[in-house]
């Protein structure tokens, strides 16, 4: 055999969220945001900051009222 390369292009959207908006949709899907971090130093968020880190855990009160 002969071989074929391929290649393929894809276009994603993508969209920045503020760290409010991206709280809010974490709410709404059943998780409850426990720590904000601006960087993988745990080190505070601000508009600033170089990273958006969200740690959350799933609600399991929600959980049991949906299931």
């Amino acid at each position: 055999g002969k071989r074929v390369k391929r290649s393929s292009i894809k276009n994603i959207k993508q969209k920045v969220l503020k760290k409010e908006e991206m709280e809010e949709l974490l709410n709404e899907v059943g998780f409850i945001v426990e720590k904000v971090y601006g960087d993988f130093d745990k080190g505070k968020y601000l508009q600033s900051s170089p990273a958006l880190i969200i740690i959350a855990r799933k609600n399991n009160l929600i959980s049991e009222i949906n299931a």
